[in-house]
């Protein structure tokens, strides 16, 4: 589900008989500010974060794909196969290529061997022309004419960071995306952000909102209705006290999860 569909459920239900379009983008914002509340107050509303990079959405530097951190700490980066085109499947789409985490300073020698153009076969990687002038930084946007042929292994793929940038070498294929999984507070969404699994019920295309945090998010969007439009403040002050509530009820139950399956075991089952 995405963040569009994910506001047009909420809006649905605070604004059932129509919402004026000149309204839609400060009411957008006010989601988006609550979400990242509860993000902030609920600290399992933090995981399950996914973002999903195609080769077009990246730069291409040095045969490395380059494209904008994430808002949180990275669990797993890596590649699947996509269509090339609608309605058609890519054979390696269930093939996923594990990428490994090297500081920058080795990203750094793999990048200035591909510059370079070392004689020695980078990684895989076609050499650059010669005449390329060894320390240019080009980062022009990433295309098919990028492609190497084949997939990486995943004894060869690596990723980095620096100055809140990721790195990828080697460089993807058109036909693949690369596979962001982090944990943190999600401070930037647009309208084609995929929700995370705490916030949704079910898989595509049969996804629903997770009811507890859509009510949580519906009483604070009402709230700021109430604040800014209608000026209205006793029916602000309830939709807060709503919000509140439904943000303590989260926070318990978060809690139960965690206490769950962190405490230990600290009698064996014939001393109960």
């Amino acid at each position: 589900m995405t963040f569009a569909t994910y506001y047009n459920n909420i809006a649905a239900a605070v604004f059932p008989e129509g919402e004026a379009e000149n309204l839609v983008l400060p009411h957008k914002l006010s989601v988006k500010d609550a979400l990242i509340d509860l993000q902030v107050k609920v600290p399992c509303l933090r995981t399950d974060h996914a973002e999903y990079v195609c080769s077009a959405a990246t730069s291409f530097h040095c045969g490395a794909n380059v494209f904008d951190g994430v808002d949180g700490s990275i669990d797993r980066l890596y590649t699947s196969g996509v269509g090339v085109s609608p309605n058609t499947y890519e054979p390696n789409a269930c093939q996923d290529v594990e990428y490994k985490y090297i500081d920058f300073d080795r990203m750094n020698a793999l990048l200035r061997q591909y510059k370079c153009g070392l004689p020695e076969n980078a990684y895989g990687m076609r050499p650059v022309p010669y005449g390329f002038t060894c320390g240019n930084v080009t980062y022009p946007a990433s295309s098919a004419s990028n492609d190497k042929g084949y997939r990486t292994d995943a004894s060869e793929a690596y990723w980095s960071m620096h100055r809140g940038q990721i790195y990828v070498f080697p460089s993807i294929e058109s036909t693949e995306q690369i596979v962001v999984e982090w944990t943190g507070t999600r401070r930037t969404w647009d309208d084609t952000t995929t929700m995370p699994a705490t916030m949704v019920v079910g898989t595509a295309p049969n996804e629903s909102m997770e009811r507890d945090v859509a009510s949580a998010v519906e009483y604070y969007l009402d709230a700021e209705v109430n604040r800014r439009e209608t000026k209205d403040i006793s029916s602000f002050q309830t939709s807060s006290a709503l919000y509140n509530q439904a943000v303590s009820q989260l926070i318990y139950e978060c809690r139960k999860k965690q206490t769950f399956v962190r405490t230990p075991r600290v009698m064996p089952p014939d001393a109960w």
